[in-house]
């Protein structure tokens, strides 16, 4: 498994930040990108990955992709591009754990959803334990890149982009030094308090919402 390349990344994610501005994202930076890292992300809306993708451009970043994603004849052959690493749901996975080394091997940054699937409802569903396993062997540094009101702007119940704006931070929750002081319980429950949003709760603050022209 290798990192994408360079030379296309830098060009198509530049396009890709572009897009992301002119759909409303906004991006603050709490701690600065370092390597190699994992990047944790909540999902709550299709668009996800654009997201997760411009947050930490012009960093280069290999997705962890459910392996039913890869047979769509479009979308398959975006992820191949990207070399993402095919992952089976809801299970452990010895070839993706193989592949995340290698990239991990290569200074590279490995993204996971953890949660498995986008959210319904637009709160963060329980990831599974597995992920502070993974964590607790590479030992490397752990990024939360979270994104606010991506569900009311691109909802997983529609087809159609809503007017809006998605807040996004990245925050560093988990350092190499860190990781090998703490469990795999007390890096499960950071992880998980970490991710934790709910759409509803968070629009219940003026601040994160955008008064439009009429």
């Amino acid at each position: 498994m290798r990192r994408p390349n360079l030379i296309l990344y830098i060009f198509l994610g530049f396009l890709l930040k572009i897009f992301a501005l002119f759909k409303g994202q906004r991006i603050k930076h709490l701690d600065k990108i370092t390597k190699p890292a994992f990047v944790l992300s909540n999902h709550t809306s299709f668009y996800d990955f654009l997201y997760t993708t411009t947050a930490i451009y012009p960093y280069r970043i290999n997705y962890l992709a459910a392996d039913k994603m890869f047979y769509d004849p479009i979308l398959g052959k975006l992820l191949r591009l990207a070399h993402a690493i095919p992952k089976c749901l809801f299970q452990q996975d010895l070839i993706a754990v193989r592949a995340v080394k290698q990239i991990i091997a290569q200074k590279g940054i490995v993204g996971i959803f953890p949660e498995g699937q986008i959210s319904a409802i637009g709160k963060t569903n329980l990831p599974p334990f597995v992920i502070s396993k993974l964590i607790k062997k590479q030992a490397i540094d752990v990024f939360v890149v979270k994104h606010h009101n991506a569900y009311f702007v691109n909802p997983p119940w529609s087809k159609q982009s809503f007017p809006g704006r998605i807040n996004t931070t990245i925050e560093k929750i988990l350092t190499k030094e860190t990781i090998l002081k703490l469990n795999e319980n007390e890096i499960y429950n950071l992880i998980k308090d970490k991710l934790d949003y709910h759409a509803d709760s968070y629009n219940e603050n003026i601040d994160s919402l955008i008064v439009l022209d009429p």
